[in-house]
């Protein structure tokens, strides 16, 4: 099975590494032609496992305008990149191709959908973890697993397996008939997670160890599940807090995604996180002043 992968991430990169390890016809598409001749320069993918075993693979490499049809597509871009994404290689969408959306944030899950009704759109979040030491070479940071489930509504959930091979052994793969669940969750731990640790400069850890910084964790917590419960959206059995806590013990030592994108003065996903649950309190009516605070703050210090 061929399957082309945009975003060339950490995600994008595991992902490319894992199916290739699984016997299958991988394509990765590169923004221009000075990525595609960095990733010649250092001679495709390299891989680190957790035990600091090194491997290494050579998915082909393609530029967005390239010819070449696309049958089945993970989009691994940031939130905020997904239209333009989309934009650069619609014209080598086939009718009834598989697209699916392994990424942070919400809101433009449904913006995909609606563009491209004749496409199969998968939504998909995962607890994996890995990051980029250098341009194309990943070590994997934690073994999670990733949750898939339709977007689309003409889609048959029985159609999926048929298009992951019946075994990859680095990743640990569920279909679900309710990924907005799992999207959900995930959203509303990133809510917390990662603005706070970008305003405090620290680690996740902190959040649970520093008494302060556990208050915080409730203000937002309490916010995030208000609007949920508005929307008539189950999170967790127990409080979103305790989850919260939980993964910023579980990752203690590592800088939240947009502490990094702060830290290098990068395009955060803010819009897509905290931003999507703000657009939803607005359609709700109700007043969620953290998350607003949290939002205006991340933008004034990119603007700094």
């Amino acid at each position: 099975m061929q399957w082309h992968i945009l975003g060339a991430g950490a995600i994008g990169c595991l992902w490319a590494h894992c199916l290739i390890k699984a016997k299958q016809d991988v394509r990765i598409i590169l923004r221009n032609k000075a990525h595609l001749h960095t990733y010649k320069a250092t001679s495709g993918l390299h891989y680190t496992d957790m035990d600091a075993r090194k491997s290494h693979s050579f998915p082909q490499a393609e530029l967005p305008n390239d010819a070449a049809p696309i049958t089945r597509l993970f989009i691994t871009t940031k939130a905020f990149s997904t239209q333009d994404a989309i934009d650069s290689i619609r014209h080598r969408l086939v009718d009834n191709a598989h697209i699916v959306l392994l990424q942070n944030g919400m809101g433009q899950h449904e913006q995909v959908c609606n563009q491209l009704p004749h496409c199969h759109v998968w939504g998909a979040s995962s607890t994996d973890g890995a990051y980029l030491t250098s341009p194309f070479h990943v070590t994997r940071a934690g073994k999670g697993e990733t949750i898939i489930g339709l977007l689309s509504q003409y889609n048959r959930l029985s159609d999926f397996p048929l298009l992951l091979p019946e075994k990859m052994d680095d990743l640990t793969v569920h279909l679900t008939q309710n990924i907005s669940l799992y999207l959900w969750r995930k959203l509303a731990i990133n809510a917390a997670i990662n603005p706070l640790t970008a305003l405090l400069d620290c680690r996740n850890g902190a959040l649970s160890s520093v008494p302060a910084y556990r208050q915080k964790v409730s203000i937002i917590c309490k916010e995030i599940e208000a609007i949920a419960e508005s929307l008539h959206q189950p999170l967790f059995e127990d409080s979103l807090e305790k989850h919260v806590f939980s993964v910023a013990e579980l990752t203690a030592n590592n800088f939240s995604s947009m502490h990094q994108d702060v830290t290098h003065r990068r395009k955060t996903e803010i819009d897509y996180i905290n931003g999507f649950i703000q657009a939803q309190s607005a359609i709700k009516g109700l007043d969620t002043p953290f998350n607003k605070q949290l939002i205006t703050t991340i933008q004034a210090k990119l603007h700094s």
